[in-house]
């Protein structure tokens, strides 16, 4: 008890601390820097403004009268716009515009977490690079980025492709009207496999990442803020517990995994990393068909970092399908992502991407790290229902509703002991 004492007192005092610090720093450089640029998006809505940002002369702007965002990509933290732009040369441009949230509260919130930092990394030095390294001609995996650049604490401008208007059309699961598709899930696990056997052991060391050697954060990497995870468990207790089965052992699982973090980040960050998405949810992925091949992309890089690759599939398939669903076809899904992971290893040899083969996790391997994390979509419900409103509570209890009772049927509470003890 004692020992806990201890523990939930140092825990209050550096979180405090750290909370503390950030929230003057950043206040202080949203001070500084806010009378020399506009980050809102009715100011990229001004002709003058948008030229600046594209490089090229708009004569017109106006919000697009199909200016709807679907449930699956609500409460990102970012204003977010749908605008047409028309140049000198008459082209309309279809542009998806984010500048920092209109809310001073989840502005904070995602710059103290440095959510906002890592999606402009990503946005500025890998996305449009995607299908490059995949080596696609036709296809491109990702939005094109017209503009991306931060300008100072928390502001920051992103112009994207407006990916509605592709010519080959894109196909969008943002609500849980829309049923799994088990083709379409084929066809991003797939990209996932591709994606993940490039940056193999290779990945950037300016995103997300996390010591193999501690389970301590990079400088770039948000810290483990104990008491604060605590408090939006309490928080999701108090409010969706009439509203969700909250299975006792999920919950466990939660608080363990909260209170033993590092040894647990050690077991995740030990053996062969990569770049994985981080978020690859069902409002993040989209699919297209191209010269009558199913095709797919991602969306949303804010939490884009250096794991384990059965990170990225354990939060898709979680977060994307019904859990009764999932039952059945998880096994199927995961084999099938391990094989088109061997043929992406074996086709970078003949691309001359690498010169041998790497080694590509057994079955019984990737299924343990897949159920161990799981308590990563745990971890993101929880935050997400416990601080606000994010999302709509609709789209919450039945996302959090799903995430529990897979992760019970899982077993994550067993998974996540038997990966502290690994990483102790």
């Amino acid at each position: 008890r004692i020992s806990l004492l201890v523990l939930m007192t140092s825990s209050i005092f550096q979180d405090t601390l750290y909370i503390s610090f950030g929230v003057a720093y950043i206040l202080g450089s949203w001070l500084l820097s806010s009378l020399r640029h506009q980050f809102r998006v009715d100011d990229l809505k001004n002709p003058n403004i948008l030229s600046q940002y594209l490089g090229r002369k708009v004569l017109a702007v106006e919000d697009n009268e199909n200016n709807t965002i679907g449930e699956g990509g609500g409460g990102t933290g970012t204003n977010r716009s749908f605008l047409v732009a028309t140049t000198d040369n008459n082209e309309k441009l279809y542009l998806f515009v984010k500048t920092p949230s209109v809310s001073w509260l989840e502005r904070l919130f995602l710059t103290l977490f440095k959510i906002y930092d890592n999606e402009i990394t990503a946005y500025e030095k890998y996305v449009n690079n995607f299908s490059i390294g995949l080596r696609l001609k036709e296809w491109d995996v990702t939005p094109k980025v017209f503009f991306c650049r931060k300008f100072g604490m928390g502001k920051f401008v992103i112009i994207l492709e407006d990916l509605r208007y592709r010519n080959s059309g894109c196909i969008f699961k943002t609500n849980f009207d829309q049923t799994f598709d088990v083709k379409s899930a084929e066809t991003i696990l797939e990209l996932l496999a591709k994606m993940h056997s490039i940056y193999w052991n290779r990945y950037p060391t300016d995103i997300w990442g996390y010591s193999p050697l501690t389970g301590l954060p990079n400088k770039y990497t948000p810290p483990h803020l104990r008491t604060l995870l605590l408090a939006a468990l309490s928080q999701v207790k108090k409010r969706y517990s009439t509203l969700v089965k909250l299975h006792p052992d999920c919950l466990k699982a939660f608080e363990l995994a909260v209170n033993n973090f590092n040894q647990l980040r050690k077991f995740w960050s030990s053996g062969a990393l990569t770049m994985c998405h981080g978020d690859a949810h069902m409002g993040n992925v989209f699919t297209s068909i191209v010269r009558g091949q199913l095709q797919a992309g991602l969306l949303d890089f804010q939490c884009v970092s250096v794991e384990h690759h059965m990170r990225d599939v354990s939060y898709h398939l979680i977060n994307s399908c019904p859990s009764e669903e999932l039952t059945h076809l998880e096994g199927p899904l995961i084999q099938y992502y391990l094989q088109k992971l061997y043929e992406a290893f074996q086709q970078s040899i003949v691309n001359g991407i690498r010169t041998e083969m790497e080694e590509v996790p057994s079955f019984e391997s990737a299924y343990f790290m897949y159920r161990s994390h799981a308590v990563h979509s745990l971890i993101a419900w929880i935050m997400t229902c416990g601080f606000g409103n994010l999302v709509k509570e609709d789209f919450a209890v039945r996302s959090l509703s799903r995430v529990m009772d897979t992760c019970l049927r899982l077993q994550v509470l067993q998974a996540v002991r038997q990966s502290i003890v690994v990483g102790q």
